[in-house]
């Protein structure tokens, strides 16, 4: 039997291609994952939500490897995670436990088109939504059904021995690359647009006056050109048409406004010591970090950064630190909290000092080291916020 030598076997039929907007790509992608629903009855949402943008990535990377078939069929994915998402958010609690019990497990599950079924039929957020958004998920249907007919090879455009250099010049790589670059803006903008059906945060916090209002979210707002790019302004303004984003809209408007040195504090963690009276003004829309904190850079110019109740709740400061390595670890802040001394404690080439108020510990860096009387004003705090407390 004649045995053949064929060079390159595994790369003979691929055409490898170049995307020039994958990194754009990538950078939406990241304000796509930011938009975390806060949601405790759906906080698993969060891990679809950073799937899908991973499925999105890889299929840009199999696209220019040459693995079109799989491109496609890594965006199609995408679509049906970012509806079982939806499907498993909007069950009540006892269904919910079912089916995600039964999607861990790989039991019997939905598809795509009857979980979509199940969420028009069942008066949900979603359903509003596609109510209100018909032409889009019109649209939607049809890139998905464009999606399947290279899964199932339909059409000499879906081969690979036709892509390959014989037939090179009947199927223009530049016009292959725009498709598949629409597709993936279609998906990720239906990615953005299942995430809205959980709750509408991502593009209520691009609303200055909400975003002014609200507190230190988990969810960070869809940026006005994600929104121009992959929603859409009319699509926009139907989506705050919804009844969610009105009653919302509505309750969050009746909330006090922040200026902008206290949004620093609260959504930035940022104290400007050029404006604390500004943010002692709105004192009442403070938690209790974030007021002890503003204090204690108050009380004392030295102050950089301080750690309120441990390593999780950091507030930097308009000083700038002295220290090399701003990285930090429990075990650190286990150790400090051991020391019997609780002021100027010698650290990375600055001074770590610690209060304790309300049963939690306070540690602020400094960078010079703190004198006598500086030390009494810590210790006269304490005793008025312990005074406050009872």
């Amino acid at each position: 039997m004649l045995k053949l030598n064929i060079p390159n076997r595994e790369q003979r039929n691929l055409k490898p291609i170049s995307l020039r907007n994958k990194e754009k790509y990538y950078s939406d992608l990241i304000n796509l994952e930011m938009g975390l629903t806060g949601r405790v009855d759906s906080f698993i949402s969060n891990i679809f939500i950073q799937e899908s943008a991973q499925l999105i990535i890889n299929a840009i990377v199999l696209f220019e490897l040459g693995y079109f078939d799989a491109a496609f069929y890594t965006l199609r994915q995408s679509l049906e995670l970012s509806t079982t998402m939806v499907y498993l958010s909007d069950l009540d609690e006892m269904k919910k436990k079912e089916k995600l019990k039964d999607w861990k497990e790989q039991n019997s599950f939905p598809d795509y088109n009857k979980m979509i079924s199940f969420l028009e039929k069942n008066e949900t957020t979603f359903s509003e939504i596609k109510s209100f958004l018909f032409e889009y998920f019109e649209k939607l249907n049809k890139v998905k059904k464009k999606l399947n007919k290279y899964l199932h090879k339909q059409g000499f455009n879906t081969f690979y021995v036709m892509r390959s250099s014989i037939f090179h010049p009947i199927y223009e790589a530049i016009d292959f690359s725009k498709e598949f670059e629409e597709y993936v803006k279609e998906c990720i903008g239906a990615i953005a647009i299942f995430r809205l059906a959980i709750d509408p945060f991502p593009i209520l916090l691009a609303e200055p006056e909400i975003y002014k209002r609200t507190g230190n979210l988990i969810t960070e707002g869809f940026s006005e050109e994600f929104i121009e790019l992959y929603i859409g302004t009319i699509n926009l303004e139907k989506l705050k048409k919804t009844k969610h984003y009105q009653y919302l809209f509505k309750t969050i408007l009746e909330e006090k406004p922040k200026n902008e040195f206290t949004i620093n504090v609260v959504k930035h963690r940022y104290i400007d010591k050029d404006h604390i009276n500004e943010i002692l003004d709105q004192s009442d829309l403070l938690s209790s970090h974030e007021l002890i904190s503003v204090f204690i850079c108050k009380i004392l110019e030295k102050v950089s950064i301080v750690y309120a109740g441990g390593i999780l709740d950091s507030f930097f400061s308009s000083t700038n630190s002295n220290r090399t390595n701003l990285e930090w670890s429990s075990e650190v802040f286990d150790k400090l909290e051991n020391e019997p001394q609780n002021f100027n404690l010698n650290f990375d080439n600055v001074f770590i000092s610690k209060i304790k108020i309300f049963g939690e510990y306070y540690f602020f860096e400094h960078n010079e080291k703190l004198e006598e009387n500086e030390i009494k004003k810590f210790n006269l705090l304490i005793s008025l916020l312990t005074m406050c407390d009872k």
